[in-house]
């Protein structure tokens, strides 16, 4: 059975990350690609055992030992190694932009990539990280994020952000930009600097996230917030997941079910 645990940030950093969270495994038997939704976060992971291998264009491939998941709009298929220690940083939508040069967002956002050619500031901590424990993990993995921010003189989230996402992508660009007092393409502009993506693209994702919490933990019940009618949350499904609910629903397993649990990981899972 996976062990799985989740550590909160620190206040200062919780407008730019949503939490560390840590996987071990021992035993997996299983071959079978698991299929890992999109909800508008990044993370940045670390193997500490074997890798897993993400399933692309049919094929396996192994996963570096670092990496980074940029805020993908297509779900991840992954095969689980028979043996797994994970630790990994789970960004707050938007937020991963914040340590990167200014231009580069963009050039990542939807893919996965080994970290030491994104984040190089991190390359070293792979090694640290090896022999110590979790909570440790998280402590240096904050001060370093800390100085990061510091060296790039940000002190705060992007409002436009915040809200978008605290609205799980319900409130609508055109509101966001008068609440600010700036245009409609300044508020778009803005969001894709930071976000990698359009402000509607990542509305899409953030409510069709909130969409699948509900529906994973709430089936008989679920509210599909933000959606006009069931035919419009199945074409989201169907676009993002590329499957549909009933089926989605069919085809979970343990790993899966842990992986979309409130405050676990996202998408980029190991």
């Amino acid at each position: 059975m996976p062990e799985y645990a989740v550590i909160n940030p620190d206040r200062d950093l919780s407008p730019w990350i949503r939490c560390f969270w840590s996987l071990r495994d021992e035993g997996n038997v299983s071959s079978v690609p698991e299929r890992i939704l999109p909800d508008g976060c990044s993370e940045l992971i670390f193997h500490f055992a074997e890798p897993y291998r993400e399933v692309c264009h049919g094929e396996p491939v192994r996963q570096p030992a670092s990496l980074l998941v940029a805020a993908v709009d297509r779900p991840i298929w992954i095969i689980p190694a028979a043996r797994s220690e994970v630790f990994a940083v789970r960004f707050q939508p938007g937020a991963v932009s914040q340590f990167f040069a200014p231009a580069s967002i963009a050039e990542v956002t939807g893919g996965v990539h080994p970290a030491r050619d994104v984040l190089p500031f991190l390359a070293a901590l792979q090694e640290r990280f090896a022999p110590i424990g979790d909570a440790e993990r998280a402590a240096l993995m904050s001060a370093r994020l800390r100085a990061e921010l510091a060296r790039r003189l940000v002190s705060r989230a992007d409002p436009l952000l915040v809200a978008l996402r605290s609205s799980h992508g319900t409130v609508s660009i055109e509101s966001l930009a008068a609440d600010a007092g700036i245009s409609l393409r300044q508020a778009e502009r803005r969001i894709r600097s930071l976000a990698g993506v359009g402000p509607k693209r990542l509305a899409r994702v953030l409510r069709f996230h909130a969409a699948v919490e509900s529906l994973l933990h709430a089936p008989e019940t679920a509210l599909l917030e933000g959606y006009f009618d069931q035919s419009h949350w199945i074409r989201d499904f169907r676009e993002f997941a590329e499957t549909t609910p009933a089926a989605f629903l069919r085809e979970q397993i343990a790993l899966n079910s842990l992986f979309h649990s409130p405050a676990g990981p996202g998408p980029a899972t190991a």
